[in-house]
């Protein structure tokens, strides 16, 4: 994903869609390429890494109140070579820097070899201020990276249920649901709880169906992004598709288990009217993320209006437009799902459209601007697949096979683990280590187990199921549970 955009360009809006508003313009961040990193390394400057994505309301705050302010203004320009990484663009950074969420400050040595200082969330001008001169400040210091046994292939079945013993431990059991303080709709995590044989687990399922339906818009559809408490009352209004895609497959899990199948169905079908109502394109993709607010009026008090009261404003919370593969494959995954459990044929058709506008959008490994990334091919590999699995698409098992070869050759490590992306010519210090990702090879694992290739996903899993991996997901087990479960 090498698209560093200094503003994003809107590729088209739904044509139901009244106007939408991109977020305000940040300060004049440098490119993301070689020459950007030549300059700071020969002018001995520190790089400051703005993490952001286009949907995240608290990075547009920070660009128009932080890095306008003239102090800290003065400071980047004088001191630092400024960087702003849109997330969704490069999954490989954001899986990186994920601990620092969004926004993300991250302020590297002049050679992007060590990380000298990083903060999560927002930073006010004044505090801004104090970080960066401390930063300057900071001795760089060789990173040591140990590197943990991965998990024997014989003992996966032991792992899987320390994972799944882990994430029984980090149930609510007040409010219900995994995670403090914040809480969100956790699908991966509900699918695999809900398709228990036991009745303590199939109980939680049907607990935190009915708790999490606080964070559903009930107008246009589709889950908020997370809670800012764990009673789940308090929403944050972004709306990410890729959730969207694996609340689908928890959904429909829950209707093949027949844990609240009708409560399931109805949230399902919410998620499927947002998709269709905003996130669609005209070939039947989908899109990225909406925004939480419009800058005058906060997604509390937009969201909190009917269909009538939102239309009146002339205008919605933005919209990213970018399509990728990743969210599409994600998507088309939970539909498989939905598929599976329902056999509902409009369902079917919706999927099939899916997906095959997905293998004409992407014929061979996806590219975001000339760089591939193994977290789209994992994604798109894996809703092609299940869709195969699920509808019999002799297409759609092809591209999915197609995938599956291309990925293994060009994402292949030293070992059974899967590299992030193909070679950046433009990474240079930390960049330049490609790293295994955990969650691109599990989707990547469970696409060679819906293709067959039990063996080879074994491997993958086992490789990149070390302890502090597995810790390090905390209540994001559900996809790695899915996984190895032998459903």
């Amino acid at each position: 994903m090498a698209r560093f955009v200094l503003v994003l360009v809107l590729l088209g809006a739904c044509a139901s869609s009244p106007a939408t508003v991109a977020p305000a313009p940040p300060a004049p961040w440098q490119p993301w390429d070689a020459a950007t990193f030549a300059r700071a390394s020969a002018e001995r400057r520190p790089l400051l890494v703005h993490m952001a994505a286009a949907w995240c309301h608290w990075c547009h705050v920070m660009e128009r109140e932080t890095y306008t302010d003239p102090t800290v203004a003065a400071l980047v320009r004088e001191r630092f070579v400024p960087i702003r990484i849109d997330s969704d663009a490069r999954p490989d950074l954001a899986d990186r820097f994920a601990d620092y969420a969004w926004p993300g400050t991250i302020i590297l040595s002049s050679d992007a070899a060590t990380i000298l200082a990083a903060y999560r969330g927002f930073i006010p001008p004044e505090r801004m201020v104090t970080l960066l001169s401390e930063a300057l400040t900071t001795k760089p210091t060789t990173m040591v990276v140990d590197l943990e046994p991965s998990a024997p292939l014989d003992a996966l079945p032991w792992v899987a249920r320390q994972a799944e013993l882990a994430l029984a431990d980090r149930w609510d059991p007040k409010y219900f649901g995994w995670g403090r303080p914040k809480r969100a709709p956790n699908g991966a995590a509900l699918g695999y709880t809900c398709s228990r044989a036991d009745p303590a687990a199939r109980t939680r399922a049907a607990q935190l169906l009915a708790a999490q339906e606080a964070t559903l818009d009930p107008v246009w559809g589709g889950f908020y992004q997370y809670s800012e408490t764990p009673d789940w009352r308090r929403p944050h209004f972004e709306k990410l598709v890729d959730q969207q895609g694996w609340m689908l497959e928890g959904l429909a899990l829950c209707i093949r288990h027949g844990v609240s199948p009708e409560r399931a169905r109805l949230q399902a079908s919410a998620i499927l009217r947002w998709l269709d109502g905003w996130m669609t394109t005209p070939e039947g993709l989908v899109m990225t993320a909406q925004d939480a607010d419009l800058d005058e009026v906060s997604g509390r008090d937009f969201y909190a209006r009917d269909d009538a009261g939102r239309r009146a404003l002339g205008r919605v919370p933005w919209i990213d437009t970018h399509v990728y593969a990743r969210e599409n494959g994600l998507v088309l995954a939970g539909l498989a799902a939905l598929v599976e459990a329902t056999d509902d044929p409009m369902l079917r058709a919706r999927g099939q459209r899916l997906a095959d506008a997905a293998r004409a959008r992407w014929p061979t490994l996806p590219e975001r601007d000339a760089l591939v990334h193994l977290d789209d091919a994992a994604a798109l590999g894996l809703g092609l697949a299940r869709w195969a699995q699920v509808s019999g698409d002799a297409a759609a098992r092809a591209a999915a096979e197609a995938l599956w070869s291309a990925a293994l050759t060009t994402f292949a490590g030293d070992g059974a683990a899967l590299l992030e992306s193909g070679r950046d010519p433009n990474a240079v210090g930390l960049f330049a280590v490609r790293r295994a990702p955990f969650d691109a090879n599990v989707r990547m694992a469970r696409c060679g187990r819906a293709l067959g290739h039990e063996a080879r996903a074994d491997a993958i899993l086992g490789a990149v199921a070390t302890p502090s991996a597995l810790v390090d997901q905390g209540s994001w087990l559900g996809d790695f549970l899915l996984a190895t479960a032998k459903r």
